[in-house]
């Protein structure tokens, strides 16, 4: 697209990016715009391909107090930010506009697990479109060829890079430097293992079992 978003800073200083503020340059009528006015940090800022909503990532509840959980806001070019998926257990690490603008790619975090899902402006539905116990690091996404490529993260493995094609069922493994990890190496037992604590809420952890 024509549009550059960046986070401007008073500073180079680490502990400056909560006072940093979300610009987006528009390349083609040279209009510099100021999205954003609060007191935090806002992570991986993306405009969407119309200019006209913006995305990012924040660790702060709706009142924009400091919160323990990423989350992903969405605000409009006159609206105020809006905190999705509040009631989820939930922790987004990444976050991308579609091709078309029409929803956002969001990498999620539920526990022990991170998976890719999909969440359509239109209809507020969140879909989760990679399944299994595993988690995605390093992932990119290229809108023009609408692709995907990730690291699939297990407990036998560091994790081989994947492709998938938007449309695609299927995942298409594009290393195999660790296809064979487990049987050249003896690897710990590892399970998942939730309690509930004071208030009722439900934890999730991970046992690993001595070799």
């Amino acid at each position: 697209g024509h549009y550059l978003t960046y986070l401007q800073t008073p500073d180079h200083q680490l502990d400056s990016r909560q006072f940093g503020e979300v610009f987006v340059f528009n390349t083609q009528t040279l209009e510099l715009t100021r999205w954003t006015g609060n007191s935090y940090y806002e992570s991986i800022p993306q405009i969407s391909p119309d200019g006209e909503r913006l995305v990012y990532i924040a660790s702060v509840n709706a009142a924009g107090d400091p919160y323990y959980e990423p989350k992903v806001f969405l605000q409009s070019r006159s609206g105020a930010p809006q905190r999705l998926f509040s009631g989820l257990g939930f922790e987004a690490l990444d976050v991308r506009w579609d091709r078309a603008g029409r929803g956002r790619y969001i990498i999620g975090n539920t526990g022990l697990r991170a998976n890719l899902y999909y969440y359509e402006l239109a209809s507020g539905d969140l879909s989760q479109l990679t399944q299994g116990d595993h988690s995605i690091d390093d992932w990119i996404y290229v809108p023009t060829i609408d692709t995907h490529v990730a690291r699939f993260e297990a407990a036998g493995t560091p994790g081989d890079f994947q492709i998938w094609e938007a449309g695609s069922s299927d995942l298409r493994r594009a290393t195999n430097v660790y296809a064979d990890w487990s049987n050249r190496f003896l690897m710990p037992r590892q399970e998942a293992v939730t309690w509930r604590g004071r208030r009722g809420a439900e934890n999730e952890g991970r046992q690993v079992s001595p070799i």
